[in-house]
């Protein structure tokens, strides 16, 4: 059977008469869907138990440990050697706290390089010579509807968003973007030609449309993202030494350094800028598109890959005692929209490292007595 065959049923036996019991616009339920989606097997599924621990997962508002689905039951993480970080109250993550967090500061650039300041809870809307309707819907998303095809003249808008805040955008082919903090996104009102082609700086999440004849293009810097339609996940921020494609769904080319790779799901490309190397590797892709959805989720993730997302989350700047500290590794989850002495007090609860804001610095040290 099929790995969506089997989803499917597994879908319809554990919900077919509980549909009002599951929200599935909550951020958790989506990532344990996409999770049961991706591990699923031949293995014949015990439905009542998934449904039992999906029950209590939606209700609960604290979580012992860190913990992950299996396809029959929920396992626990083994810790092994490395930390595990404790959660407390875990906060909404409804479409109105993202309101409230998300939009600040994210600024749209039209293609007479006037700006539109987008609040949080405004709604507008804007006619581009009377060919294109972009409005902002709830107030966390942008969202362009063609109204006519009357010439092909390519104009170009760009969506700005700063540090502390997310954003979605819906292109005029149907494709969604999901932008990450201190992220630029360039791309054209209209898609015309033989390729749908944008321009990103920094990190974003991509449900591409599909269009046969017509393939998506992300640009990132030197690295070149080509699909036809799919899930995936871009990170090329202009001061990070390597630049990540993941895939969550679908296929994709990229090309770097003048060589061309294939990516199916489950698989991550990083292109190291210094030395133009390529590694290929096999990842949890959630643990790399859990930001969308509003937490961090790490499984034996090095303190400097950690402070790193924080990094462009918070717009801080970090400095490291000694070496040794960049090592450290965590497993966890962790609320983006959490303050930053309150996260990484959470984190300093279960290792031996400290955390010293200093103004716009973090500086991490040893734990002293």
């Amino acid at each position: 059977m099929y790995r969506d065959e089997l989803f499917e049923k597994v879908w319809k036996t554990l919900f077919s008469d509980k549909k009002d019991q599951v929200d599935c616009s909550d951020p958790e339920i989506r990532g344990i869907i996409r999770w049961m989606k991706r591990t699923l097997t031949t293995t014949e599924p015990d439905y009542k138990s998934m449904w039992k621990k999906l029950q209590v997962e939606q209700q609960r508002r604290r979580l012992k440990l860190f913990v992950r689905w299996s396809a029959a039951v929920i396992l626990p993480v083994l810790v092994l050697s490395v930390s595990y970080l404790w959660r407390n109250e875990e906060p909404s993550l409804t479409s109105v706290r993202l309101a409230e967090n998300a939009p600040e500061g994210v600024r749209l650039i039209l293609s007479d390089s006037s700006v539109v300041s987008l609040q949080a809870r405004q709604h507008f809307e804007i006619v581009d010579d009377e060919r294109m309707n972009v409005r902002q819907d709830r107030g966390t998303r942008l969202v362009y509807k063609e109204r006519s095809v009357s010439d092909t003249v390519v104009r170009y808008n760009t969506l700005e968003v700063p540090a502390m805040a997310d954003y979605q955008i819906q292109l005029s082919d149907g494709t969604i973007v999901y932008m990450n903090a201190k992220s630029r996104l360039h791309y054209p009102v209209a898609f015309y030609g033989e390729e749908r082609k944008v321009y990103l700086e920094g990190e974003a999440y991509f449900e591409v449309t599909k269009d046969s004849l017509h393939p998506f293009v992300v640009q990132a810097s030197n690295v070149t993202v080509r699909v036809l339609g799919t899930s995936f996940n871009v990170n090329a921020y202009p001061d990070s030494e390597k630049m990540t494609t993941t895939l969550e769904e679908g296929k994709v080319q990229v090309v770097y350094g003048g060589t061309e790779n294939i990516l199916t799901p489950g698989k991550q490309l990083i292109c190291k800028q210094s030395t133009n190397e390529i590694e290929m590797r096999e990842v949890d892709t959630e643990q790399f598109t859990s930001w969308k959805d509003g937490y961090y989720v790490f499984y034996k993730e090095t303190l400097e890959n950690i402070m790193e997302r924080l990094v462009h989350w918070y717009g801080v700047e970090v400095s490291y005692q000694n070496e040794e500290l960049r090592k450290i590794e965590f497993v966890g989850r962790l609320h983006r929209y959490e303050r930053i002495d309150y996260l990484l007090k959470r984190m300093a609860d279960t290792q031996n490292v400290e955390f010293v804001i200093n103004g716009n610095v973090v500086e991490v040290k040893n734990k002293t007595d």
